[in-house]
């Protein structure tokens, strides 16, 4: 199955809603507000409008139809999310990740200058496949330029951008049940699909419905209508270009 069609079947195509992470693959047919923690990755632009990740999105609560790769929804808004299957990725020469070892970097307040996944990632990582569709010949000489960076990243307490974690369906389904179980979130597994999409079959698709209290619904509800009055009402006050994102960084250290 392609984007194409799993979009028009989950998500709200006229809502208001974000993208994390698109990099240069958006998902097709929604207008979201696009966002991401760094400018570049792989020495290519990253699309976004605004500097975020998961845990710093510029929004209000209660004010999304949907998230693409994250979460901060209405009532009844949907996470729409496409994981790396390792099995099919650079990744496949790694164990897969333990949700409790997920959990445990969450409660450590782990962030991307954790050094303690780089150098599993450059000891088991198949390179080859990392740097796919670049000429053979030079993939020796990026390899030791991505490794001298991290070093260099790791020495001077810089964030750096890797896959930590590594996902196959089954630990991906225990990770979203066990954050939805502590976390005390009503959140319901609607749909998931493997080798998704068909044009890039790498990833695993997962939907997730979330329902949330009296009050929240409320507050989804006069969102939503100054959502549909002003689109950029759901921002919040601080929001930041991803211009800026050397400065949020720092801000954020």
């Amino acid at each position: 199955m392609m984007h194409e069609q799993t979009v028009k079947r989950w998500l709200k195509l006229n809502g208001i809603g974000v993208e994390i992470g698109a990099f240069e693959t958006p998902s097709p047919l929604i207008k979201p507000f696009y966002v991401d923690r760094f400018a570049e990755f792989a020495g290519k632009k990253c699309l976004a409008d605004y500097w975020g990740d998961a845990c710093h999105v510029p929004f209000r609560n209660n004010s999304l139809d949907y998230v693409v790769t994250s979460h901060v929804l209405k009532n009844n808004g949907l996470i729409y999310m496409v994981v790396p299957d390792r099995r099919y990725t650079f990744d496949h020469q790694r164990e897969i990740t333990s949700p409790e070892h997920m959990w445990a970097d969450y409660e450590a307040n782990m962030n991307q200058k954790d050094s303690s996944h780089v150098h599993e990632f450059l000891e088991k990582v198949d390179w080859k496949e990392f740097w796919h569709g670049f000429p053979e010949k030079e993939k020796p000489a990026k390899n030791r330029k991505l490794a001298e960076q991290y070093f260099y990243d790791i020495e001077h307490n810089k964030e750096f951008n890797m896959h930590f974690h590594v996902f196959e369906q089954s630990n991906l389904r225990c990770l979203i049940n066990l954050v939805s179980q502590r976390k005390n979130l009503s959140w319901k597994i609607l749909y998931t699909e493997e080798q998704f999409p068909e044009d890039c079959p790498n990833g695993i698709l997962v939907v997730i419905r979330v329902r949330k209290g009296v009050s929240e619904k409320w507050e989804s509800f006069v969102n939503g209508i100054k959502g549909r009055l002003n689109r950029n009402s759901v921002l919040l006050p601080d929001a930041q270009p991803l211009a800026n994102a050397d400065k949020m960084l720092q801000v954020y250290d």
